[in-house]
Parts: structure tokens; sequence; C-alpha cells
């Protein structure tokens, strides 16, 4: 058997394996074994995690559920989402830093309500986008 390169960094394949995405070979001593096709699949999850794909996902893509393409059309979806979410709350910080509240003063209910009213538009955003 030819032992191929250690696999890169760190491998939580105990998790990988509880999730269905690797299934290394075992050893007599009960040790797992990294042949080539575990260290593909290996760096594949490992590139797709760093993207932000869930697991459930990269399954399905690994499994041939979905194509790598409609995977990640449907991460660019959730990140411009979370780019979206991510500018409101920047938004809503840079007002509720000029009215120079304090911890004691802030009127919570009014930015709760602020909140809770911009995920509302959110949804409905998207609701005319799908």
């Amino acid at each position: 058997m030819v032992v191929p390169p250690s696999p890169p960094g760190p491998i939580p394949s105990r998790f990988y394996e509880e999730q269905g995405l690797l299934t290394p070979e075992r050893a007599e001593n009960g040790y797992r074994e990294y042949h080539e096709e575990n260290i593909k699949t290996l760096k594949k999850i490992k590139l797709l995690r760093k993207l932000g794909v869930p697991v459930e996902e990269i399954k399905s893509v690994l499994s041939k559920s979905i194509s790598l393409e409609e995977c990640l059309e449907n991460q660019m979806r959730h990140l411009e989402k979370e780019r979206e979410n991510l500018n409101n709350m920047q938004k809503l910080s840079n007002v509720i830093l000029q009215k120079k509240d304090t911890v004691d003063t802030i009127n919570t209910d009014e930015w709760l309500d602020e909140m809770e009213k911009m995920e509302k538009e959110g949804v409905e955003d998207r609701k005319s986008v799908v």
C-alpha cells in the first residue's frame, strides 16, 4: 500500500464520519487509514466549508443529489442575504450611535421594532425574487 501525504491540517474526521461525508478504512488497531480518495474528499469538504456551505448541502453535493453549481448558487443567494443583513445592522448601529444613547437610556423597544421591520422587509424582498 502506498501511503499518501498527510491530510491538510487537523481532520475533524469523527464529525465528518458521523455526518456521512467521509468513510476512511480502519486498520486492525482501529486507527483510521486515509487513502488518496479520502484526502481528495477532505479537501473538497474543506473548500466548501470555507465558502460557508452547510454540511447538509455538502453531503448532497458529494452524493450527487445536487450539482456543485446548484450548491454554489444557493450559497451565493445565502451570502447576499447575509450581506444585506449586515448592512442593515451597520446602518442601525450608526443611527443608535448618533443618538448618543447609553445602556441606561437606550429605547430598546424602538430599536427592536425597527429591526423586526427590517427583517420583514427582507423577507418580502426575497418573496418577490423567488
